[in-house]
């Protein structure tokens, strides 16, 4: 005859369960715990979201100055070819300096007149220009100018953020005006090579606002003074 199998006490299985619930609550997050959580993440986040926007927008303005030291590079070799002649920002036949230097095999891509910063344009329009040359220099005398005869190149710009493709110290308001689509800067590369950012060029309009001439010595970033000569 078999003997019925002895159950454990009851006290034992009321204790296992006992331990296996505390043990599935210690697993659980309360409500005021979710919320503390929740917090420290929304706080991380928009600490964090500005400095990312910055990053951005600082890899997009490097962009842009690689676009413009790229510029500067091949309106040097253009100058070396044609006796230190600077282009001019349109020839007899109507053709601006970013078409004749990429038709020239200058350019290599004529998406490099095209700021990283601004929306795409439409594939038909080949040329579009965010630089604009400096029209102080490209036809000083009624005549080409030669950068070898330039003192202090590395104080005078070549090409800016604008508009059109030329820029000057009184072009504006809808014309060949600088832009500062950089973190409110604008870049600009100089006749030497180097590039920089500035937020406030010496100029007549700035955001489309007349504020009159800059004074003459900051006029000298623009236009030829006989200083600035090799004679």
């Amino acid at each position: 005859m078999k003997m019925p199998k002895s159950r454990p006490p009851a006290s034992l299985n009321t204790g296992r369960w006992r331990a296996g619930a505390e043990s599935s609550q210690g697993l659980g997050f309360t409500l005021t715990e979710l919320l503390v959580v929740m917090t420290i993440i929304t706080l991380l986040a928009g600490m964090l979201l500005p400095v990312l926007t910055a990053a951005k927008g600082k890899a997009v303005q490097l962009d842009c100055q690689g676009h413009l030291k790229q510029i500067g590079l091949v309106l040097t070799q253009y100058t070396d070819d044609y006796c230190g002649t600077l282009m001019e920002e349109v020839d007899d036949n109507g053709i601006k300096w970013g078409e004749r230097l990429t038709r020239e095999g200058y350019l290599p891509n004529a998406q490099l007149l095209h700021c990283p910063k601004i929306a795409p344009f439409p594939p038909w329009l080949k040329y579009h220009y965010a630089y604009g040359i400096n029209g102080h220099l490209t036809n000083p005398f009624g005549s080409p100018f030669k950068l070898i005869n330039l003192n202090g190149s590395s104080k005078k710009i070549l090409g800016i953020d604008a508009e059109r493709y030329w820029a000057a110290w009184y072009a504006g308001p809808t014309a060949g005006v600088i832009t500062y689509l950089h973190n409110r800067g604008t870049n600009m590369v100089f006749c030497d090579g180097h590039v920089a950012s500035a937020n406030d060029v010496p100029s007549k309009y700035y955001y489309g606002i007349d504020r009159g001439d800059p004074p003459q010595d900051q006029k000298r970033l623009w236009w030829l003074h006989p200083n600035d000569m090799f004679w």
